[in-house]
């Protein structure tokens, strides 16, 4: 799963169904976001998988990603073999999401997006 902007702090776009043709945003060419590109601090930003049964839950960090107004993580992805899911936050919450699996799906990896620090990733 990729994502795509114009530079680490633009608006994030993916794709359903994703055939290569080139996209762009006010004239300027989208390209796909590397994990920890917009800078910050692995230890807080980095999506942290913890699997039971069916149920999965992403913290972000190892250490508490701060919740304020002013710097927040947006959204976390999650990606399984056979679903995406994704939970928006708003300052104030726990930077964690939990999400439900389907029989037999798995988690492929997790994605989050801090509004300061960009795109985030980890592959399980």
């Amino acid at each position: 799963m990729n994502f795509y902007a114009v530079s680490p702090h633009s608006e994030v776009v993916t794709f359903l169904n994703n055939f290569g043709a080139p996209i762009s945003s006010c004239g300027r060419r989208m390209r796909p976001l590397a994990s920890g590109s917009g800078g910050g601090s692995p230890e807080v930003h980095v999506p942290i998988l913890s699997i039971n049964g069916n149920e999965v839950t992403v913290h972000v960090g190892t250490q508490p990603h701060p919740m304020l107004s002013v710097h927040y993580i947006q959204w976390i992805v999650l990606e399984c073999a056979n679903s995406r899911q994704c939970r928006f936050l708003v300052p104030g919450q726990e930077p964690k999401a939990t999400f439900l699996l389907t029989d037999g799906d798995q988690v492929e990896a997790a994605y989050a997006y801090c509004n300061i620090h960009g795109f985030w990733a980890s592959q399980r």
